[in-house]
């Protein structure tokens, strides 16, 4: 069988949960397609070293820009990872926003929908390009990130709550 290939969406940061299960991934052979939305020339750098980085420890790693929110370049990015490997066997839906934190009456219309659309709706989005290909390919595992406040509410946070018990639900 050919090495299992995953899509990790939320890769960039160095200590965090998506760049950490990259390097899990890796461990156990699989190539790696890291995710994350690139705004400027130095965070594309930044996911790009966090694929050398797998690369260097002798795992297969590929760094690509997709913001979670427009869903042409999360369709293709899925083309790309199609293309190259012809499988997608994993997706770790992880992007997530913490827009909105703050004040329950001061949570404006723009908050509100970029916690929905990065937390919610863009997992729906990737699951949705994914799963054609899983099914023909006979399978596949779709893993959706949601956290311990996707369970219980918490003080200052209603948009991320709200998106993450939605998460749960998904």
């Amino acid at each position: 069988m050919s090495r299992r290939v995953a899509i990790v969406t939320g890769a960039l940061s160095r200590q965090g949960i998506g760049f950490a299960t990259c390097k899990k991934l890796a461990e156990t052979e699989a190539t790696v397609i890291l995710t994350d939305l690139i705004t400027d020339d130095g965070a594309a750098n930044e996911l790009q070293a966090r694929a050398d980085e797998i690369l260097a420890l002798g795992g297969s790693a590929v760094a690509i820009h997709m913001d979670v929110t427009n869903k042409k370049q999360i369709f293709a990015c899925v083309d790309q990872v199609i293309n190259a490997y012809q499988r997608i066997d994993i997706v770790f839906n992880n992007a997530g926003t913490p827009a909105g934190v703050g004040s329950f009456l001061e949570l404006t219309d723009e908050q509100w929908d970029l916690s929905y659309a990065v937390n919610l709706k863009g997992m729906a989005d990737l699951s949705q390009a994914v799963l054609p290909h899983m099914i023909d390919q006979g399978g596949g595992v779709i893993i959706n990130n949601a956290s311990t406040s996707g369970l219980g509410a918490t003080a200052r946070m209603a948009t991320y709550v709200a998106t993450k018990f939605a998460v749960v639900g998904l």
